[in-house]
């Protein structure tokens, strides 16, 4: 089977006049010039399907509000461990420096899903506070106050809300989790 010259002009012709009509086949809808009164174009989405999203997204925030207060108890009973093993033996252990850690990396997630971030003190301003060499008791009863003031918080607020107060109250606790960790 030979081809000719003929053929594969013949062929060229034919995708590209394939490939044009294709082209042209693909029209665009007008967009709808009549936006709803937040300023945004109709939802493309069927009302039915609209409605399953919001439930979707109540339901997720549900949800991360409930995690919330799971992760204000976890914190809760870090500390009351902590306190237990310090009434006990009268210093940290290695143990109670891992829960420390662990408060600190819980807390942080608590001020992280409040919309929080750290306020701007340093680790060498921790450093100083360590170095004045405050009691280790009062140090961790402060944590612990702390911390309780933070769950309280915590069961006050909605889904809906932020709490200026609990993120003030987080970055207290991390700063103080990371003074108890550092004194060692």
């Amino acid at each position: 089977m030979k081809f000719n010259f003929a053929t594969y002009i013949f062929l060229f012709f034919a995708v590209v006049v394939a490939a044009t009509v294709d082209s042209f086949a693909q029209v665009t809808p007008p967009s709808n010039p009549f936006p709803n009164s937040r300023g945004e174009t109709e939802s493309e989405l069927p009302k039915e399907i609209s409605e399953n999203l919001i439930k979707l997204q109540i339901k997720q925030s549900v949800k991360d509000h409930e995690e919330l207060l799971e992760r204000g108890d976890e914190a809760l009973l870090l500390t009351e461990k902590i306190d237990y093993s310090l009434e006990k033996n009268g210093k940290f252990t290695s143990v109670d420096l891992e829960n420390l850690e662990r408060l600190e990396k819980v807390v942080i997630k608590i001020r992280k899903e409040l919309g929080g971030d750290s306020d701007g003190e340093t680790d060498e301003k921790l450093a100083k506070e360590v170095s004045r060499n405050p009691h280790l008791t009062d140090a961790f009863q402060s944590l612990k106050t702390s911390t309780e003031k933070l769950v309280a918080e915590l069961k006050k607020t909605s889904r809906h809300s932020i709490s200026a107060v609990a993120i003030q109250t987080s970055n207290s606790i991390i700063k103080i989790a990371r003074f108890l960790r550092l004194r060692k």
